[in-house]
């Protein structure tokens, strides 16, 4: 691991001839140019004949060979990732809406709007149905082809991540899950959305205080390959203003037939990143604690990665927060995070975590 942090350690120095830093590997930045302004940010100049790639074998490509096909304007921010279907582009928005657009050409085939903001993008279940969440509390399925409302289902809190079903056989019977800042994890019928059942966080007594402001749920719920456990993080910080007791920082397994906790594993902060599930069942989950952890089926822990705090931290440099979601290669043979030390890192799945070299290619 600290072979890997020194690689990646000096792509945090200034650039001496823009303000912005260059992030990618490996470890050796040089002179920044701007590419059009319509694309924004900074890129290395391109490497010289006998010099070190200043930024990444990435920068060889990455401008030259990307062109914007189109653009599509909405009122606020984008957060979330969209969601593609073989024709439409559909994504989430601050404006409270959640936009249709043609993938082609970006037009706007349609837009519904909830009653607040909207910080990630829909899911799909296999008959069509869209599923996203709102600041308002509510968790609205829509139709896939013209963005009406089906079903609205009322949480006592904010719905920051993503509802989502099972993509396995019975997911219908599982129903449509979904976590709100009401500390409660939801199963919802997907025919007319009434509630299945659901799980209150830190309701194992880990939640020392038993605040209500207490174990918040941020992230999305994922689930085991066989469909029988969902797994979800917990996040908050106790009305009293002292540090997280364990609720505010766990990660849990529920029973996705009956909302009972299976097990629950506790980090050293925040967990707002959502899981994902390796091969052979490992679960693959980031922390505000500077790790990413590779947890057993059972919820034993197999290994951790800890990310990095440089020096020159107290001058702006962040620690390495785990807080986006893991992504696994097609071959699921290795998983991919990034953190707020601002390194990318690449780990083997295996029972011992191998760090790849620091080189993005």
């Amino acid at each position: 691991m600290a072979e890997a942090l020194q690689q990646c350690a000096p792509v945090l120095a200034p650039l001496p001839k823009c303000s912005a830093y260059c992030y990618a590997p490996p470890n050796v930045c040089g002179p920044c140019s701007r590419p059009p302004s319509d694309l924004g940010g900074y890129v290395p100049q391109t490497p010289q004949p006998g010099k070190p790639n200043p930024g990444g074998n990435w920068n060889a490509t990455c401008w030259r060979n990307a062109s914007r096909r189109w653009t599509a304007k909405v009122s606020a921010k984008v957060w979330g990732r969209p969601l593609l279907s073989s024709s439409t582009v559909f994504v989430g928005s601050n404006d409270h809406s959640i936009y249709a657009l043609d993938r082609a050409t970006g037009a706007q085939r349609g837009s519904f709007a909830t009653g607040d903001k909207i910080w990630n993008g829909p899911s799909v279940d296999g008959n069509g149905t869209l599923y996203v969440g709102s600041d308002d509390g509510g968790v609205y399925a829509l139709d896939q082809q013209t963005l009406s409302q089906k079903w609205v289902f009322r949480t006592s809190g904010w719905v920051f991540g993503q509802p989502r079903v099972y993509d396995g056989d019975g997911w219908e019977a599982l129903g449509v899950w979904a976590g709100s800042y009401d500390r409660r994890l939801y199963s919802l019928h997907v025919g007319n959305g009434s509630e299945r059942c659901s799980f209150l966080t830190g309701s194992d007594g880990s939640d020392v205080n038993g605040s209500s402001s207490g174990s918040n749920i941020w992230a999305s719920p994922t689930f085991s390959r066989d469909g029988r456990t969902v797994y979800i993080g917990t996040s908050g910080i106790p009305s009293d203003g002292k540090p997280p007791p364990p609720g505010f920082r766990t990660l849990y397994a529920v029973d996705t037939a009956t909302c009972e906790q299976r097990w629950n594993f506790t980090t050293g902060m925040w967990v707002r990143s959502s899981a994902v599930v390796g091969a052979d069942g490992a679960i693959f989950v980031g922390s505000y604690d500077q790790h990413l952890y590779c947890l057993e089926p059972d919820g034993r822990v197999r290994w951790s990665v800890q990310t990095g705090v440089f020096p020159g931290y107290e001058t702006g440099h962040p620690p390495g927060f785990v807080l986006s979601t893991p992504a696994l290669s097609a071959k699921l043979d290795r998983v991919y995070f990034g953190a707020t030390d601002r390194c990318m890192y690449a780990v083997h799945t295996g029972t011992r975590p191998e760090l790849e070299p620091g080189t993005v290619t």
